[in-house]
């Protein structure tokens, strides 16, 4: 079973290369669920890693509805990630009633032609995902990363099944909530990926003392997340594992 570390920290890679994950999901600003990341730490990752890395696409946080000139926006950043060498990109994209945009589907597509496409947990918003798996499949969609409609993927266990059944060709990757004992349960169904951050936020330890004001308008200027190695090791090697 594949493991997919998402991560938008650049000092995780040596824990990366430790827990032996299998691919990395690479972005910035990971508490905002992802955004695509800078070419520099995006370089440093290919060149530092020897498995393979998907970078989101995705210019702004808030919803998977996009106007054209993001669209554009979000075309050109494939193009350059792919003259990088990444294996893949993740990207996810909405109508206003929450049903997979095709036409906007199919003009990320065709810019990431020759790369892996994994749909992010935009899909997680749609009110039929059976109809919408279904889009996503014969469109060419390689990866789906879902929780199966629910907060954590252990709770959507059920759909995420149904799902599996109906995929002819795409991957069913459940995410959200992933430690030891959900790696193992997806095990014992026969997923073939799973995806983790694996991380935990910390307090940094710059400056003798905290400034005045923030320069966020959400302060977390002295919150930093971090790799949890152990936490990652160990759901490597349940699904590294072999059944007994």
């Amino acid at each position: 079973m594949i493991v997919e570390v998402c991560t938008d920290d650049i000092n995780a890679i040596d824990g990366i290369k430790q827990s032996q994950a299998n691919r990395v999901e690479l972005c910035s600003a990971l508490e905002l669920g992802g955004l695509t990341p800078s070419l520099g730490v995006t370089e440093a990752f290919l060149s530092e890693l020897e498995i393979p890395i998907r970078v989101m696409i995705r210019p702004r946080r808030g919803h998977f509805t996009y106007s054209d000139a993001e669209l554009n926006t979000m075309k050109s950043d494939i193009r350059v990630f792919k003259t990088l060498g990444v294996e893949g990109v993740v990207f996810g994209c909405l109508t206003a009633d929450n049903k997979i945009d095709v036409q906007a589907l199919d003009f990320l597509l065709e810019a990431s032609e020759g790369l892996k496409v994994t749909f992010h947990r935009a899909f997680d918003w749609v009110d039929d995902p059976v109809e919408a798996l279904s889009v996503l499949d014969r469109a060419g969609v390689d990866t789906l990363l879902t929780s199966g409609l629910k907060d954590k993927a252990a709770l959507g266990l059920d759909l995420l099944l149904q799902l599996k059944t109906k995929a002819e060709h795409i991957t069913l990757m459940p995410g959200s909530g992933i430690g030891k004992h959900e790696a193992a349960l997806f095990k014992r169904y026969n997923f073939e990926a799973i995806h983790l951050s694996g991380t935990t936020f910390e307090g940094t330890k710059i400056g003798v003392s905290k400034p005045k004001m923030s320069v966020l308008s959400n302060p977390l200027d002295f919150e930093m997340r971090r790799l949890q190695l152990d936490k990652l090791t160990e759901v490597v090697k349940i699904a590294k594992e072999k059944e007994v």
